[in-house]
């Protein structure tokens, strides 16, 4: 039977690599799921590790990876390369199922390539909550945050004209949609065949 793959989207600050870490930390004893390590030639931020949160290598290394067809789409969206890998689909085939925490824009691409993924998007109630959690975060400048928070209203825009994510799930209260996600994950997970 093959693994279903989990797509999760979020504007900046949103929560959903929280999220995403806090239902995996539920269901991986269970379930034969974890997330996909994405590619990126950002630089590694304190606590970060190599080859649990990404795969971090160099702009020319990722350049290369993009010639020889390697990536299931890839973007330079926020300053930064980031990928993922086609290893996906192979995991997908051997019944591994494969959380994808990317942008609408990644999400979009993977769906040309691979069947049925399911489709989340996290969202908060506006901008400044997310302006809130960016700075909070301490990780990026006031310039980076400003081009987030940017992107971050046009895909909340986007994604109210033109729904492309199945479910939508509030992270406003983190337990309230942590138990959402993991609601979606286990309905999802059952019925691996559909």
């Amino acid at each position: 039977m093959e693994g279903k793959l989990f797509i999760v989207s979020a504007p900046s600050g949103a929560g959903k690599t929280s999220l995403v870490d806090e239902i995996l930390a539920r269901l991986m004893p269970q379930y034969p799921i974890d997330r996909l390590v994405t590619y990126t030639s950002r630089e590694i931020r304190g606590g970060e590790k190599h080859g649990k949160d990404f795969f971090f290598v160099s702009p020319k290394e990722f350049e290369m990876r993009v010639q020889q067809g390697f990536f299931i789409e890839w973007s330079n969206e926020y300053g930064h390369y980031y990928g993922s890998p086609k290893q996906v689909q192979k995991d997908l085939q051997d019944g591994m199922s494969r959380v994808l925490v990317i942008d609408r824009k990644g999400a979009k691409q993977v769906v040309e390539h691979i069947k049925k993924p399911v489709l989340i998007w996290i969202y908060t109630h506006g901008l400044d909550v997310l302006k809130n959690r960016l700075l909070k975060r301490g990780k990026n400048s006031s310039e980076q945050i400003e081009k987030r928070l940017k992107i971050a209203k046009f895909e909340l825009e986007e994604e109210q004209k033109n729904k492309f994510y199945r479910h939508h799930i509030l992270n406003d209260i983190f337990a309230d949609a942590a138990a959402s996600l993991e609601s979606v994950f286990v309905s999802e997970l059952l019925n691996r065949s559909t």
